[in-house]
Order: C-alpha cells, then sequence, then structure tokens
C-alpha cells in the first residue's frame, strides 16, 4: 500500500509551492527594472554630472546645490529625448515631481508633427491645436478672467488688468508677466487634454502650470 499523504503535510507542501513561486515572480519583476548593459554607465556619468553643475549658475535656483533634483530633471529630459542643459533649463522639480515648462511641452508636440497656433496678450491667450494623426482638434482660451477665478490674481483693477501681490505688497509674475503666464496656462491645458501622449509617454511626470521665474 502506498502511503497517503496527510492534509497537513499537503497544506506545507503547497505553501513552499506558492512561496517560490512568489520569490520568482517578485525576482523576475526586480529583473524587468534592472538597467541593461550600458545603461548602468550612462547613469553613472548623469550622475556624475549633476553633481558637477548643481552648484553652477546653468542650474535655476530650485534646483541650483540639490544633486537629486538635477539629476531628476536631467533624466527626466533623456526620456523625453532632449540633452541635459535642455532639460535643466525646461524642466523644475516641484513636490518632488518632475515638471515640464509651457515651452518644452510646446516643442515635442511639435516636433511630434502635430500643429499648435495661436497668440497671447495681456487680456486673452487662444491657442488652437490639431493631432497629425487623427485630425482631432481643440481651441482654448485663458483671460484674466479665468485667472481671477482660478484665484491666480487677486483682483482687476479699474482698467481690468490684473493685480497679484505678495505679502509684502511686491508685485507677483502674474502681474508682471501676465502674458507669459496666460500663455503657458492655455498651453498646459492644450497639451494635457489634446496631447498628453507626447509629453507623458507613460512617464511619472507631472505638467508645470506655469513658468518658474529666478528672482
Amino acid at each position: 500500500m502506498s502511503e497517503q499523504t496527510e492534509p497537513a503535510e499537503v497544506e506545507v507542501v503547497e505553501e513552499k509551492v506558492t512561496r517560490r513561486q512568489r520569490a520568482a515572480a517578485e525576482a523576475a519583476a526586480t529583473m524587468d527594472l534592472m538597467p541593461v548593459a550600458g545603461e548602468t554607465d550612462v547613469l553613472r556619468s548623469l550622475y556624475h554630472l549633476a553633481d558637477a553643475v548643481k552648484d553652477t549658475e546653468f542650474v535655476p535656483k530650485g534646483l541650483r546645490g540639490n544633486r537629486g533634483k538635477v539629476l531628476a530633471a536631467i533624466l527626466t529630459g533623456r526620456e523625453l529625448g532632449i540633452g541635459p542643459m535642455s532639460a535643466l533649463k525646461h524642466v523644475a522639480v516641484i513636490s518632488g515631481r518632475p515638471s515640464l515648462s509651457a515651452e518644452l511641452q510646446l516643442a515635442l508636440v511639435r516636433r511630434e508633427g502635430h500643429r499648435v497656433t495661436g497668440q497671447a496678450t495681456a487680456e486673452r491667450a487662444e491657442l488652437h491645436g490639431e493631432r497629425a494623426d487623427t485630425g482631432e482638434t481643440m481651441d482654448v482660451v485663458w483671460t484674466v478672467e479665468t485667472a481671477l477665478r482660478a484665484g491666480l490674481i487677486d483682483r482687476l483693477d479699474e482698467e481690468g488688468k490684473p493685480v497679484a501681490r505678495s505679502q509684502s505688497g511686491n508685485p507677483l509674475p502674474w502681474e508682471l508677466y501676465t502674458h507669459s503666464l496666460l500663455w503657458a496656462r492655455a498651453v498646459t491645458q492644450l497639451t494635457s487634454q489634446l496631447f498628453s501622449d507626447v509629453v507623458v509617454g507613460g512617464m511619472p511626470t507631472r505638467i508645470v502650470q506655469e513658468p518658474a521665474f529666478d528672482e
């Protein structure tokens, strides 16, 4: 007579098999995330580059002196197909996440063959976008009234011009560079809604809502 396996022994065997399967799955997932041969050298070079330039004036104030943030900006640019110095100029790190400037968003969209046209004044920004692959179109308008409703400016004066002041009473970018920020907001909205595949592409990045201005 053959020996019969007791239920408790069966459970132990099944548990061991499950544990081995889980370990194998975790190992496979780790291997998928590991850099391929040659990429490690590239990453090491970028690490040293970030360390070399982090304290220079080529690095924006928001990133300067922080090797991790500089490296994050460079790596984000690499995934988007732009060089390190362009990445430092157009990729910010906000709340620990890489964010793209409006200029970079627009350049990436046009690089893919899509069409974006428009204009901006101190009162209004209008953009029209058209995808090259599907022909889908979209129009976006941002005005000072839109910015007021969004809480980006404090109020409009008698002439309809935006007023945005710091707690100390100094004018903020939305008062000084209204046309640029209206344009940036319109670009960001159009890009995120019509061309999100271009600027995201599966990367863990967030689109910056307005450009940063060095003091």
